[in-house]
Order: structure tokens, then sequence, then C-alpha cells
């Protein structure tokens, strides 16, 4: 289990592809891209998404909405620390984490 908490952003996802609830992690890269953060969701579960384009398409997701997932995560291994807007250092962080990685 980690100790660090992992700032997460639950969203419920109303257009697109995929309709339910996700959790951005807004200071993990989600791949080569600092546009990208990483993401979870039941289906799927680890991936990368778009985090502006993930903002504009969704909302955020309620209590009710999000706490299975929440669960779930916090089973894995996360120690969450719930967030509801992302700040410059978070994207950031995701530029430190991709030049680390090229």
């Amino acid at each position: 289990m980690s100790t660090e908490p992992t700032k997460v952003m639950f969203r419920w996802e109303r257009d697109g592809s995929y309709k339910g609830v996700l959790a951005l992690f807004p200071a993990v890269a989600g791949n080569m891209d600092p546009s990208t953060c990483s993401c979870y969701a039941h289906v799927g579960q680890h991936s990368a998404a778009d985090y502006l384009s993930v903002m504009e398409r969704s909302r955020a997701a309620t209590i009710e909405e999000y706490s299975d997932l929440a669960a779930e995560l916090r089973r894995i291994g996360y120690n969450l620390k719930i967030v509801f807007r992302s700040s410059r250092d978070d994207y950031v962080e995701r530029c430190k984490q991709v030049r680390r990685t090229a």
C-alpha cells in the first residue's frame, strides 16, 4: 500500500464512447504527451486520457457516483487525495515525468 497520497479527480463522462465515472490522476503523466494524464475506470482500468478533452465532456462526479470506484482504487493500494481541480503544478509535474522517460 502506498503511503504517498495520489491526487485524483472523479469525473462523470457524459459524451463520447464511454459513459460513467473516471478517475483522473492530474499529476501523473498518461503517456509521452504532457497534455495527457493517467486515468482509471472500472472497465479498462488504467489508461491515458487527454486532460482537457475529458474536462470538456464531463462533470464532477457526485460521491454516490464515485464511491465504488474510489473503494476499488483503495483496494488496489491507492492512498487517494480527492481534488476538484487541477493546478499548473500538476501540469508541470507531468512535463517533468515525460522528460525523465524521454
